[in-house]
């Protein structure tokens, strides 16, 4: 069964490859569906987030604390042996802290901009993703593939749910903050427009592939392996027509990024600031002694164990970069003067 579903996943690569040896992408955004293309594939999962200061080793009590998250969200153009690979900050998520980045709002509205963006126009694409619940393998997903069909976006589109580790040949990053000072792309409110249209799959956890065709309007074909006979379930509402996707509203709401809280802010000031300078990098804007509260900004508090607690960064607080380690944890300088103080 692994092996069959491994092949499926070979095989799609394998098409997109040679369909775009003899077409050649031109550069800018190309319209939907006004290509021949057939056999475009893409992979896309979220990688680890990435910690701000980070160190090859990250040993020593930088290792317990939790520094600023950078989100990787990678989309693979196998055909070009090519990765999207969008950076997303703390405060530029879905949600305080960007907490509900990883959400089906999340994954959407990057893939929405990937297909927009570096699409080749394709009729037709193969998708491959984890299966993961949360973010892929969930009715705001389908829904949104239903909908891409349903606006001529695409006219087939194959969904499968396969872990995959593969690396591609060059990489391309989008920030959510572009050179200009702009949105490279917008966070849509994709469920609750999804929901309009589209509603719950039954069994979905047992399935596995589903194809989406213009062809067959609000009803997908699914099955639970590659060896599985297809069969069509109803994804469409009842109550809505295709027509009423077409001709209402055409995007859902935009979402604004959800910003970092003051509370967070104050960590990040506190408790990780002093051990940028030790791994050498750049602290220009984070030692102006200021945070965000809302629309304005105030002076940051004193650095220390807990606020209204003045100390110096890297000298008697709770963890100090330059703390030792000993038998019984780490060795704080004020847990030295304590032990002398005693003898």
């Amino acid at each position: 069964m692994v092996e069959k579903e491994r092949q499926v996943y070979n095989n799609a690569v394998k098409n997109a490859r040679k369909e775009m040896e003899l077409n050649h992408r031109p550069a800018g955004v190309i319209p939907p569906c006004s290509t021949d293309l057939k056999e475009v594939h893409y992979t896309f999962d979220f990688s680890q987030a990435l910690s701000i200061p980070h160190h090859a080793r990250q040993e020593g009590p930088l290792y317990f604390l939790t520094p600023r998250k950078v989100q990787l969200f990678g989309v693979a153009i196998e055909g070009h042996h090519h990765q999207i690979n969008y950076l997303i900050d703390e405060d530029q998520g879905i949600g305080e802290n960007g907490a509900g980045i990883k959400g089906a709002n999340g994954v959407v509205s990057m893939l929405h901009h990937c297909l927009t963006t570096y699409g080749s126009g394709e009729k037709s694409c193969v998708i491959h993703c984890d299966n993961c619940a949360g973010e892929n393998k969930n009715r705001y997903v389908l829904g949104y593939l239903m909908w891409r069909t349903l606006m001529d976006l695409h006219h087939d589109i194959q969904l499968s749910m396969q872990v995959v580790r593969k690396s591609a040949r060059s990489n391309s990053p989008v920030t959510y903050i572009n050179d200009a000072g702009e949105h490279s792309w917008e966070w849509y409110d994709w469920k609750p427009f999804t929901s309009t249209f589209f509603t719950n799959v039954k069994g979905i956890r047992k399935m596995r592939h589903f194809r989406f065709s213009s062809l067959s309007p609000g009803k997908p074909f699914v099955k639970s392996h590659a060896n599985d006979s297809e069969r069509e379930i109803t994804l469409l509402k009842s109550s809505i027509s295709p027509e009423d996707i077409t001709t209402g509203s055409v995007m859902p709401d935009i979402l604004p990024p959800g910003g970092m809280t003051s509370e967070r802010q104050r960590y990040l000031f506190r408790v990780v600031r002093p051990f940028i300078a030790i791994l050498g990098t750049n602290t220009e804007g984070l030692s102006s002694g200021t945070v965000k509260d809302g629309d304005s900004e105030k002076q940051a508090p004193p650095t220390g164990d807990k606020e209204g607690v003045a100390t110096t960064p890297g000298e008697n607080s709770s963890v100090n970069p330059t703390a030792k380690r000993g038998r019984g944890g780490i060795q704080t300088n004020r847990g030295q003067k304590g032990r002398r103080g005693r003898k």
